[in-house]
């Protein structure tokens, strides 16, 4: 039988600094973790103690899916159809247009020549829909790629807020998706693959299946549940993540072992936050602090390279770093307040609208039915 429970939608304050952690743990990777040539030598060689750590930042990847596992399914409960998919465009795509647009004006018009790739205006165009992954466009920001997997989950929960979100249906999709993921990963099943992102799906299921313990409170199965799920995650990150792209990238031979240490530590620490106490406590800035991570996120890859070429000859490694990252905070702080917040609002209203307006329609014009006619004495429809 499934429980009837009230959908709780509190802010998590210590959940929302953990989003802002992840965000700086992938900022800190991609300035002095990853190799990139914007520093002019090796990040290991400049940075020979500081990049051991850095160089394992892109996990915070992984702590982005936990919790977007978790946040989102708690947004969705108790939502309509059209209120859920109000929510995630007004959120996703104000600072995200911005992000392309800047980002590509810099590519294009700022940047020194030959210091980023070439951009078209096909790849900006298709670019601003987020689903140029789908189309085989690359992106203007290699982070982006993120948001394509976020995206493919939220049509995911999209579907099941319409068919009706249960613990059933949310423990059946937590259990198979993994599942079926790794066998069309491991069956070179190139279009399963691609839509299941077998890498990451165990990370949403276990933040779904943890939301589950949250709201409902703890049981045997939840909890046998969550566990397959960390479990797949944590071999998941190390086998194909730590020794796959992040070696690679870093020019480092990464341990797995160590890796997956990592992420069941990240694992314990969103279960510290919301089964414990700290879930009903932490200090109001730190939801303002987590509302940067998002367009944190989207803006300081290119952008931070482009600064890290031009500061770094002036100013040193250090400071460039310093400064860098601080411009990044305080350019994210001026997205959110003047272009994410004014937007969203305007997005969320319209979208909601719009719905009510096709619900309405429908209902008020027999969409879908033949329309009724009635037949006057001389035979002519009237």
């Amino acid at each position: 039988m499934v429980s009837a429970v009230t959908p709780m939608k509190p802010r998590l304050a210590y959940l929302d600094a953990l989003r802002l952690v992840a965000a700086l743990m992938v900022v800190f990777y991609h300035y002095i973790g990853r190799n990139h040539s914007h520093w002019g030598a090796d990040v290991e060689v400049l940075f020979p103690f500081v990049s051991k750590f850095t160089s394992w930042g892109a996990l915070g990847v992984q702590l982005f899916f936990l919790i977007s596992g978790f946040v989102i399914l708690m947004s969705a409960e108790g939502r309509t159809l059209g209120a859920f998919v109000a929510s995630r465009v007004s959120r996703l795509y104000p600072a995200y247009w911005f992000a392309v647009l800047s980002t590509a004006a810099m590519m294009t018009w700022i940047a020194r020549p030959g210091e980023f790739r070439d951009v078209s205006i096909q790849e900006v165009l298709i670019n601003l829909t987020m689903m140029q992954s789908g189309f085989g466009v690359r992106s203007i920001d290699g982070v982006y790629w993120t948001l394509w997997v976020e995206l493919l989950f939220y049509i995911m929960i999209g579907c099941l807020v319409l068919i009706g979100i249960t613990e059933r249906r949310v423990l059946a999709i937590a259990l198979l998706w993994p599942l079926i993921g790794a066998i069309a990963q491991n069956s070179d099943a190139t279009f399963l693959t691609a839509i299941l992102s077998p890498q990451y799906a165990p990370f949403f299921s276990a933040g779904m299946v943890l939301y589950l313990i949250y709201s409902r409170g703890h049981n045997v199965l939840r909890w046998l549940v969550f566990t397959y799920a960390s479990l797949v995650a944590v071999f998941q990150a190390s086998t194909y993540w730590v020794a796959g792209a992040m070696s690679r990238d870093t020019e480092r031979n990464l341990s797995p072992a160590f890796g997956a240490v990592v992420v069941v530590l990240m694992i314990g620490v969103v279960i510290l936050v919301t089964l414990t106490p700290l879930s009903h406590r932490g200090p109001r800035w730190l939801v303002t602090a987590g509302a940067l991570t998002y367009p944190l996120y989207l803006i300081h890859e290119n952008w931070g390279w482009w600064m890290i070429g031009w500061l770094d000859p002036l100013f040193g490694k250090w400071a460039t770093v310093a400064v860098v990252v601080l411009t990044m905070l305080v350019a994210a702080f001026v997205i959110e307040r003047l272009i994410e917040r004014p937007l969203r609002k305007v997005l969320s209203s319209g979208i909601k609208s719009s719905f009510e307006q096709m619900l309405t329609g429908r209902a008020s014009t027999g969409l879908g039915r033949q329309p009724e006619v009635s037949v006057g004495p001389s035979g002519a429809s009237s």
